[in-house]
């Protein structure tokens, strides 16, 4: 179950399927995806499978269908690595974007994006940026610059202890200039974060998000 909260005076919807949900500007926004880890991982010699990446296709392609977005930003680390080349993701994400007509996509450079920002022009993004100011905040995969805004990067997890249960789950982090998204990527990992003063820690269980009191990190 989504969870809709206010930020900066305005409605965003925290999803399920790890992305954001931008109401005033219909916007669905999602960062690291990190397309081709498991490539990467093959060519180390490591078994991955492809598949991998085939949940996180899949989801995004619920969401489109789902909200009806008329922009679609990624903030960044839509690829793994800038060092070989994706035919076969580029053609699953070209069939996706021409199945969903009538979007804008926005790719704001990650940190593993940047040295293929020629190769990542085959993608058909309409355009690819560093950042995005729009609205009075600025969209980026890492920097804000003293700015408020919308980031990723951190693929945040929190630790939550129930008893003598342990769990490691995905979260949004909501501070007062900050809205820290998690890694849309399933295949990504996660940094285990501590909530500053003042931020709110909501998890993704499952696909249902839910937040937790600031006692559970005492």
């Amino acid at each position: 179950m989504d969870l809709t909260i206010t930020w900066q005076d305005q409605s965003w919807t925290l999803l399920g399927e790890r992305a954001l949900w931008w109401d005033r500007e219909r916007t669905l926004i999602l960062s690291d995806l990190h397309l081709g880890k498991a490539e990467d991982f093959q060519a180390a010699g490591i078994p991955v499978p492809s598949t991998v990446h085939d949940d996180d296709f899949e989801r995004l392609e619920a969401l489109l269908r789902k909200w009806s977005p008329r922009h679609v930003m990624v903030l960044g680390d839509l690829i793994h690595s800038a060092r070989r080349e994706y035919p076969e993701l580029v053609a699953r994400f070209t069939e996706l974007r021409h199945a969903i007509r009538g979007v804008r996509w926005t790719l704001a450079l990650g940190n593993h994006d940047v040295r293929g920002t020629e190769y990542l022009k085959t993608w058909g993004f309409d355009e690819i940026v560093t950042e995005v100011d729009h609205g009075g905040l600025l969209f980026a995969h890492d920097e804000l610059r003293d700015r408020t805004g919308v980031v990723g990067h951190v693929h945040p997890v929190v630790k939550l202890k129930v008893g003598p249960d342990r769990m490691r789950l995905p979260c949004f982090v909501v501070g007062k200039t900050r809205l820290l998204l998690p890694s849309f990527g399933a295949f990504t990992g996660g940094y285990e974060i501590t909530p500053g003063r003042g931020e709110r820690i909501f998890v993704i269980a499952g696909r249902e998000v839910v937040g937790v009191p600031p006692s559970q990190f005492r």
